[in-house]
């Protein structure tokens, strides 16, 4: 894990990726090799911590228009 993502991060990146699979939106999700990986539509997404903080925004976005 960088050590620039700190705590907040991970906290947010855990709450995003979890309100996430609630909607369904994600079917799994955790670290891989330093990166954070997405199951999503039944492919894995493997991104930087901080990308998937930002996938993750966008999705939950999109899934409430």
């Amino acid at each position: 894990m960088n050590l620039e993502f700190d705590v907040s991060s991970v906290n947010q990146l855990y709450a995003l990726a979890t309100e996430a699979m609630e909607k369904k939106l994600i079917s799994a999700h955790g670290y891989r090799g330093g990166q954070y990986e997405l199951l999503c539509e039944g492919e894995f997404i493997l991104l930087s911590p901080h990308g998937a903080i930002e996938h993750l925004q966008t999705l939950l976005q999109q899934s409430s228009l």
